[in-house]
């Protein structure tokens, strides 16, 4: 059993995840995902980690 502390942390990951707020991670919130990853610097600069997913 996850203790409440790991829960919250799980919890709270997932919210950052579920762009929509609809408590489901959908198509959309992985396309955001990978949005705002490919924003990160290390990866906008490497075209093998940002697969042409850049915003």
């Amino acid at each position: 059993m996850a203790s409440g502390f790991r829960r919250t942390k799980v919890q709270a990951r997932f919210d950052v995840f579920d762009t929509d707020d609809n408590g489901f991670l959908g198509e959309g919130d992985f396309e955001a995902l990978a949005a705002r990853w490919s924003r990160l610097p290390r990866v906008a600069a490497s075209p093998e980690l940002s697969d042409g997913y850049a915003a």
